[in-house]
C-alpha cells in the first residue's frame, strides 16, 4: 500500500480550519489554536488549558469548590480573599477561580473579561513591576549583593543585579527620563539581553498542546489536520512534551 504523501506548508488557512471543525464539531478553535492569546495573559492561559488536562488537578479543585457556593469568579475570589480558611488548593492562578474551568477553554472567555479578571486577580501589576527595580534588603542567611556580585566575578560569572542610586528628575516627561535611563544601561549592563525565551517556551507548548488535542480528536490522523507542524516527528515530539508537563501536574495535584 502507498503511503500517503505529506503536506510540506505549515501555513493554516481558514479553509484548513472551516474543513477540520466541520468533521470534528466537538473540538473548539480555541482548545488548539492560541494564536489570539497575548503576552500579558500567555502564563495564565498556559496554566488554564494543562490543568485541564490533569485529572488529579481536575478533582482537586472539583472538591474545593464543593466546599462552598461559589459560582462566579468574583465570588470565589472574594471568598479566598476574606476567608483566612478558605484557600486555593493550588497557587491561586486565575483558573482555578474561572467557573469555565475545565469545561471551556481559555481563549472561549471574551477578551475584555479575561482583562478584567486578571486585573481583580493582580490588582497592582505595576507597583509590582515598580518593585522589582528597589534595592533589596537581605533577608536571615542571605549574602549582601555585594558579595554576591564578588563571589559571581571571581568565579568568570556574570553578574544578576546592581543596585544603583538614581536621581530622577520629577519635571521631566517619562519618554525624557526612559532616555537617560536606556543610556544608563548601556553603561552599566552593555552586554546583549537575551530574548523572552520563557514567553517563546510557552508558545511552543500551547503549541504543542493544540497538536496533542486534534491528534488525540482524530485518532492520530496529522495529515488531515491543520497543519500545526511539517512533519510527523515533530508531531510526535510535541505529544510527548505535552505528556511530559501533564505529568508533572498530575504529580503536584497528588503530593
Amino acid at each position: 500500500m502507498a503511503m500517503q504523501p505529506l503536506r510540506i506548508r505549515v501555513e493554516i488557512t481558514e479553509s484548513d480550519v472551516k474543513q477540520f471543525v466541520e468533521k470534528y464539531p466537538y473540538l473548539k478553535r480555541e482548545e488548539w489554536q492560541f494564536l489570539e492569546c497575548f503576552d500579558w495573559e500567555l502564563l495564565e492561559c498556559w496554566f488554564y488549558e494543562f490543568t485541564r488536562e490533569s485529572l488529579p488537578t481536575r478533582q482537586l479543585i472539583a472538591e474545593w469548590r464543593g466546599n462552598c457556593h461559589a459560582k462566579t469568579f468574583d465570588e470565589f475570589l472574594w471568598l479566598v480573599r476574606s476567608t483566612l480558611s478558605f484557600r486555593a488548593p493550588i497557587s491561586g492562578r486565575l483558573f482555578e477561580f474561572c467557573p469555565e474551568w475545565p469545561r471551556d477553554p481559555y481563549l472561549s472567555v471574551p477578551v475584555n473579561e479575561r482583562k478584567r479578571r486578571l486585573k481583580l486577580l493582580y490588582p497592582n501589576s505595576i507597583e509590582s513591576l515598580a518593585a522589582k527595580l528597589y534595592p533589596k534588603t537581605p533577608g536571615p542567611g542571605e549574602l549582601p549583593l555585594e558579595v554576591t556580585n564578588m563571589i559571581l566575578e571571581l568565579a568568570g560569572l556574570q553578574k544578576e543585579f546592581e543596585d544603583v542610586t538614581l536621581r530622577i528628575p520629577l519635571g521631566k516627561s517619562h519618554r525624557e527620563i526612559m532616555r537617560s535611563f536606556s543610556a544608563l544601561l548601556k553603561t552599566k549592563s552593555p552586554f546583549k539581553a537575551k530574548p523572552n525565551v520563557v514567553n517563546r517556551s510557552r508558545r511552543a507548548d500551547l503549541k504543542a498542546l493544540g497538536a496533542y488535542r486534534i491528534l488525540e480528536a482524530t485518532g492520530d490522523d496529522y495529515i488531515n489536520a491543520p497543519q500545526l507542524y511539517s512533519d510527523q516527528s515533530k508531531w510526535i515530539n510535541a505529544k510527548r512534551r505535552v505528556k511530559t508537563i501533564i505529568r508533572s501536574f498530575d504529580t503536584s495535584a497528588v503530593r
